[in-house]
């Protein structure tokens, strides 16, 4: 595979992990975002490959019935172990944790600057 086609596929992966290091894991009702964001990076193209698959093979054309048994094996294979998501997945989850390490080191950084102000009264 090209490098060009690499970084093709795997830009998802990078905007999602980008995206999902920004907004952060807390309050932790973004942990669901972060879930559902790496369940549709994993689904979505599986789900792709199924129906590009059958709509492109010429065989079983206008047959309803073996269409959906063609498109339901190909999309277990390409959720299973043997699919090309995992790999997507993985890369978004290691730059989301990645960044999220990194906000939060510039975060303590940034309140060990700040100047600490006591008495609690207005100036």
């Amino acid at each position: 595979m090209s490098l060009p086609d690499q970084m093709t596929e795997r830009t998802p992966a990078v905007i999602i992990g980008c995206a999902l290091a920004w907004c952060g894991l807390r309050p932790a009702r973004r942990a669901v975002v972060w879930l559902a964001n790496l369940a549709l990076l994993w689904v979505v193209p599986a789900l792709l490959t199924s129906v590009s698959y059958v709509l492109g093979t010429r065989a079983p054309a206008g047959d309803l019935p073996e269409m959906l048994l063609m498109s339901r094996q190909i999309l277990a294979a390409t959720l299973g172990p043997a699919g090309v998501a995992g790999p997507a997945v993985l890369l978004a989850l290691v730059i989301a944790l990645a960044g999220l390490g990194i906000r939060t080191v510039a975060a303590r950084a940034a309140a060990r600057r700040r100047p600490f102000k006591s008495g609690g009264g207005t100036p």
